[in-house]
């Protein structure tokens, strides 16, 4: 999964004695996750100046602040997600079951029922393994960008 990312020049880029990119130039990228890491890839696209609004497109990579590919976050699983779709499974289940058992109720309509639950019951479990795990970076984590070749501006 990808989403959209910002990061902010805190320290004035100096090259040959020049200020080349200038404190508060704005980073835009994407960021996208390695879900068996607790690392968050992210990848730049985009520098834009602040006085300006000057854009310039290159490809640059984050990395940590020791040199290492990707930002290390923090990992959280969700629990209590995973729970509420366990109690909601149940009662989807036992609901399905009393329904069943109901006097006077026709055999189409008992079915159509158990097919209905058979089904929500498949959906939450493929929804409590997706949501499972979450990957955060706080907001002041500092980084550098890796540029595999030179920006011509």
């Amino acid at each position: 999964m990808e989403s959209p990312v910002i990061a902010t020049v805190d320290r004035e880029v100096v090259y040959l004695k020049k200020i080349v990119i200038p404190v508060g130039t704005k980073v835009i990228g994407t960021v996208s996750i390695q879900q068996d890491h607790d690392r968050v890839l992210i990848n730049f696209h985009t520098l834009v100046f602040p006085e300006t609004g000057d854009e310039i497109k290159f490809s640059g990579m984050a990395l940590s602040l020791d040199g290492s590919a990707g930002i290390k976050g923090k990992v959280e699983s969700h629990k209590d997600s995973a729970v509420g779709s366990t109690v909601l499974r149940s009662v989807i289940t036992g609901t399905g079951g009393a329904l069943s058992m109901v006097p006077g109720v026709s055999p189409i309509a008992a079915g159509a029922t158990q097919g209905l639950t058979n089904e929500a019951t498949k959906e939450l479990d493929v929804q409590r393994q997706q949501v499972t795990t979450s990957i955060s970076v706080d907001a002041e984590t500092g980084l550098r960008v890796y540029l595999p070749q030179r920006i011509e501006y």
